[in-house]
C-alpha cells in the first residue's frame, strides 16, 4: 500500500504540475466502489471548469483545493497512482507504488513496469484534461482506491479520525510516551494504527522498529521509557528522510533493512541478511508479516508470557469454536433431520390434503357430469315432446290443408242436379190437382182438359204462370 512518502511524493507532483490550470474536460468511468457517495458523472460535473489551487496530505489520503466548490479527496488504497499524459509522451513513466507492499519479486517486476505507453493507461477511474493540453488519470487496479467529494476534509472523516501525522505535526516525546505507556497491544500493531500514527506501513513500521532494537510483538506496556524515546525519534526520522529522497528508494540509506526485507522469497532460498551481515528473519502477527534480526530484536520475557496467553487463549477459543461448530453443526443435523421429518409430513399431509382434493374435484366432477347428462335428458325430452308437438300440429295444419284443397276441387267440380223424391212429386201434383179441381168448377170442361193436361206436362210452373194461363183461356 502506498505509505506516507509516496503520497507525499504524489502531492507535490500534483503542486508541481496541475496548480492554476483551468480543467476543461474530465473523462470518468462508472465505478460504484471507487466512487464513495458520489456518481462518477456527478463528479465530473462538479471538477469541470474549475481550477486545482493548492493540494494538501493527511497520513495516506490527499486532496485538492480548489478554486470554488467541495473538493476532491483520495485514498489511493493497495495500487493507486497518478499518470500524466506528459511521462508517456516523453517516455519517462515512473515505477508504481506496488513495489512497496509487494513480498514477491517477480509480482513486484510485473506491478512496477507498465506493459505499454499507450494512453490513457489501464485501469483509470478519471481524467483530469488541463487547457495547456496536459493530461492527469486516477489509476486504480485493485478497486481498493477511494475517491470523495466534500467541503472541508480537515473537518470531517475520514481526515479527522485519522491520529497524528509524523510530517506535518508529531506529537512531543512527552505525548508520544503517555500515548504509547496507557495502550496495551503489540507495538507493530499500534504503530500500523492510523487513528493512532497516520501514513505509518508496513515497511516503515519494520525500519522504525529495526532502527529502535525494538521486536514488534513487544507489548507498549513492556517497553521502557528509552525503548519508546528510539521510537518516537526513529518515526520522525525515517520518515523524514524517505520524504527528503522523495520516496526514491536508491537514496535511502544503505544501512536500512527496507534494502534486504523484499528478498524474503528469493529462488536462491538462502537467509536474506543486511548490509551488517545480520541475519534477517520474518514473523507474523495480526497478519502481517514482519521482518525482523533476531540479534538485536530481543522478546522480553514479559511479552513471551502474555505471547503464550495470548497463544492460548486462541487455541481455547478456536476449540470452544469448534465445539461451537460441531453443536452446530450437530445442531444442523438434527434440526435438518427434524426439517425432512416435518417436510415429510408436510408433504404426507399435503398429499393426503391433495387426495382428498383430488376425491372432491372427482365427485364434483361427476355430479357435474351427472347433471349435464341429467340436463341433456331433459332437453332430449324437451326436444322430443317440442318435435311431438310441432310434428302432430303439422299434421293438423297438412289435414286442415289438404280439406280445404278438397273442399276448394269439390267446388270446382259441377254437381248433377239432384232429382226429388217421387213422393213429394206426387205429393204436389196432387196438391196441384185438387187445386186445379176446385178452378175447374168454376171453368168449362175443355178448359179444365187442356188446362190439366198443361199442368201434368208442367208441374213445376208457378201459381202466376197457372193463373196466366187460365186467363188466356178465357
Amino acid at each position: 500500500m502506498p505509505e506516507l512518502p509516496y503520497v507525499e511524493r504524489t502531492r507535490l507532483k500534483v503542486k508541481e504540475r496541475c496548480l492554476n490550470k483551468l480543467i476543461v474536460d474530465v473523462t470518468v468511468v462508472e465505478d460504484k466502489i471507487v466512487y464513495h457517495q458520489i456518481t462518477a458523472s456527478s463528479f465530473a460535473q462538479k471538477m469541470k471548469g474549475r481550477k486545482i489551487v493548492d493540494a494538501f496530505r493527511r497520513g495516506k489520503y490527499f486532496w485538492f483545493e480548489m478554486d470554488n466548490g467541495p473538493s476532491p479527496l483520495f485514498h489511493l488504497g493497495m495500487t493507486g497512482s497518478l499518470k500524466y499524459l506528459e511521462d508517456y509522451k516523453n517516455k519517462n513513466v515512473e515505477k508504481s507504488s506496488e513495489m512497496e507492499e509487494s513480498e514477491d519479486e517477480e509480482e513486484k517486476e510485473k506491478e512496477e513496469t507498465p506493459k505499454s505507453l499507450d494512453w490513457p493507461p489501464p485501469y483509470w477511474k478519471f481524467i483530469f484534461k488541463f487547457d495547456d493540453g496536459n493530461e492527469v488519470a486516477f489509476i486504480n487496479k485493485r478497486r481498493l482506491g477511494r475517491i470523495y467529494l466534500m467541503e472541508d476534509p480537515l473537518s470531517r472523516p475520514p481526515i479527522s479520525k485519522l491520529g497524528f501525522d509524523p510530517l506535518v505535526n508529531m506529537p512531543t516525546f512527552d505525548t508520544f510516551y503517555s500515548m504509547v505507556s496507557k495502550r496495551s497491544t503489540q507495538i507493530k500493531a499500534l504503530l500500523l494504527n492510523q487513528s493512532f500514527s497516520a501514513g505509518v506501513g508496513n515497511w516503515i513500521a519494520d525500519e522504525i522498529l529495526y532502527q529502535s532494537q525494538v521486536h514488534p510483538q513487544r507489548y507498549t506496556s513492556t517497553l521502557s521509557k528509552e525503548e519508546v524515546n528510539r521510537i518516537w525519534k526513529n518515526t520522525k526520522g525515517v520518515i523524514d528522510i524517505a520524504v527528503k529522497a522523495n520516496n526514491n528508494h536508491s537514496q535511502f540509506p544503505p544501512d536500512w533493512l527496507f534494502h534486504y526485507r523484499w528478498s524474503k522469497r528469493e529462488s536462491n532460498k538462502e537467509t536474506p541478511k543486511t548490509s551488517k551481515g545480520e541475519k534477517i528473519s520474518f514473523v507474523t502477527s495480526g497478519g502481517r508479516t514482519s521482518a525482523i534480526v533476531a540479534t538485536i530484536q530481543i522478546l522480553d520475557e514479559e511479552s513471551i508470557r502474555k505471547l503464550k496467553e495470548i497463544e492460548k487463549r486462541k487455541k481455547l477459543k478456536n476449540k470452544n469454536k469448534k465445539k461451537k461448530v460441531s453443536k452446530v453443526k450437530k445442531e444442523d443435523t438434527s434440526s435438518s433431520e427434524e426439517i425432512k421429518k416435518r417436510k415429510k409430513r408436510k408433504k404426507a399431509d399435503v398429499s393426503s390434503e391433495e387426495s382428498e382434493e383430488e376425491e372432491k374435484r372427482k365427485k364434483k366432477k361427476k355430479k357435474k357430469e351427472d347433471s349435464s347428462e341429467s340436463e341433456e335428458e331433459n332437453k332430449r325430452k324437451k326436444k322430443k315432446k317440442t318435435d311431438d308437438s310441432s310434428g302432430s300440429e303439422e299434421k293438423r295444419k297438412k289435414k286442415k290443408k289438404e280439406s280445404e284443397t278438397k273442399s276448394k276441387e269439390l267446388k270446382k267440380t259441377p254437381r248433377p242436379k239432384k232429382s226429388k223424391p217421387k213422393e213429394d212429386t206426387e205429393s204436389s201434383t196432387s196438391e196441384e190437382i185438387k187445386k186445379k179441381q176446385k178452378k175447374d168448377h168454376q171453368q168449362p170442361t175443355t178448359n179444365k182438359k187442356r188446362s190439366k193436361s198443361k199442368q201434368i206436362s208442367k208441374p213445376k210452373k208457378r201459381q202466376s204462370d197457372l193463373s196466366s194461363e187460365d186467363s188466356n183461356d178465357h
